[in-house]
């Protein structure tokens, strides 16, 4: 399952992102369109970033700035 890097996962900030961690950045976007935190055009540049993140840190940096959405928190 794919975790925001933190102090406590820096060494796998570097991990290769799965389509797993892909998928599940996707689904939280979309999430965040339909609850109005993103525009449109902020989901579609958000998730070119993450179709492009090659690392776990450079896919959580396309979600740092949103919380995680109530769906996954439950």
């Amino acid at each position: 399952m794919w975790v925001r890097p933190s102090r406590s996962t820096a060494p796998y900030s570097s991990t290769p992102v799965t389509s797993l961690d892909r998928e599940q950045v996707l689904a939280d976007l979309v999430q965040h369109s339909v609850d109005g935190r993103i525009t449109i055009a902020e989901h579609a540049e958000r998730s070119g970033q993450a179709l492009r993140a090659s690392t776990c840190s450079e896919l959580a940096a396309v979600t740092a700035d949103l919380p995680v959405p109530e769906s996954r928190t439950g």
